[in-house]
């Protein structure tokens, strides 16, 4: 469908073939990368009780030489990077302790079942979040299940039996559980972020997250389950997209819709974000989207800029307001009201 404001017409982007999908089939495979990537650090793993080694000395030599790291006591790992992504050096530093732990359970023969939940599954799953993950890792057990305190984890009871996907003989929260476990457990945030991804890669539909709510009794945190399921959409393609219409919903702005492409002359752009009726664009990046090199097409440093600021005078000629805003506007709540404050005394017209 297009819509035209005078010779200017608007047409919604179409999603990715991953997107397409109303199933989530690509998860199968998807786990399975997910199993070799875990496997791998696993291998590298290394705990004292399973090393051989009697003497705690020559142990922690033999780890030097490989070039590893202490992460827990009596347990080394593959060396975190200081300069390596935050999510990256997090998300190894929670498939260690998930090793780790499964090692220990494995030494009781005692398996109550307690998959990974929250930010863990994330992790395990290689799905986005907002937040750090917490101290602990955490896990669930079905309703009328018992658990026993453990070290470095926080155990919670699921209101209902949770469905799960298995990596390397653990269970772990499928992607639409694990989005209603962020929901449920952290914040709106980690679960949008999640829900979005998880949609536009196709590992979850909509229908399988609705599903779980609703099947679920009343909880804490359902308000964010359902602003969750109103908002989530397959065609919103980042972690910075997401919480920039979280914000524009939470600070009562008109609906907008996502990644609609805009074609006038021989030019066709698209922008992240459209309210249609105030003719308002709005434009996650800034400058983290043009200092990225994946995110530059091929198009070198200068050209990216030109071409993003070419892109605002075509929007203006037409009518159409563009705003920008960057990680800092989106992050949290009081950052979007002072972008927003400032956006009226530029021109912002609601």
């Amino acid at each position: 469908m297009q819509t035209e404001f005078g010779r200017f017409t608007f047409t919604p982007k179409r999603t990715s073939s991953a997107a397409q999908v109303n199933t989530s089939a690509l998860l199968p495979s998807w786990v399975a990368r997910r199993e070799t990537h875990f496997e791998q650090v696993r291998s590298r793993g290394v705990r004292f009780k399973d090393s051989g080694f009697s003497s705690r000395s020559d142990f922690k030599e033999h780890v030097f030489k490989r070039g590893l790291g202490f992460i827990l006591p009596g347990y080394a790992g593959p060396g975190i990077a200081p300069d390596a992504p935050q999510w990256d050096r997090e998300q190894l530093l929670t498939l260690m302790t998930v090793d780790y732990l499964e090692r220990r359970r494995d030494d009781t023969h005692v398996h109550v079942p307690a998959p990974y939940a929250g930010h863990t599954a994330a992790h395990l799953l290689g799905l986005p979040t907002t937040s750090p993950h917490p101290p602990e890792l955490v896990r669930q057990v079905p309703p009328g299940f018992w658990h026993n305190k453990t070290r470095n984890v926080k155990t919670y009871r699921a209101p209902t039996t949770p469905e799960t996907v298995t990596i390397c003989g653990i269970e772990v929260s499928s992607p639409p559980q694990t989005v209603i476990d962020l929901a449920r457990l952290a914040s709106t945030e980690d679960a949008l972020a999640c829900a979005n991804f998880a949609l536009h890669e196709g590992l979850a539909t909509r229908e399988e997250i609705t599903s779980i709510y609703e099947r679920m009794p009343r909880f804490i945190g359902a308000n964010r389950v359902r602003d969750v399921l109103a908002l989530m959409d397959s065609r919103v393609e980042s972690v910075g997209e997401s919480l920039t219409r979280l914000r524009i919903h939470q600070f009562g702005l008109p609906q907008v819709e996502p990644q609609v492409s805009f074609m006038s002359d021989k030019h066709v752009d698209r922008v992240d974000f459209l309210d249609r009726k105030n003719k308002i664009a709005y434009e996650f990046d800034g400058n983290i989207k043009l200092l990225d090199p994946r995110m530059l097409d091929d198009l070198d440093y200068r050209k990216s800029i030109a071409n993003e600021g070419n892109r605002d005078r075509r929007l203006r000629q037409h009518g159409i307001h563009p705003f920008h805003l960057v990680w800092n506007d989106v992050k949290t709540e009081r950052g979007f009201e002072d972008w927003l404050r400032q956006a009226r005394i530029n021109g912002f017209p609601l």
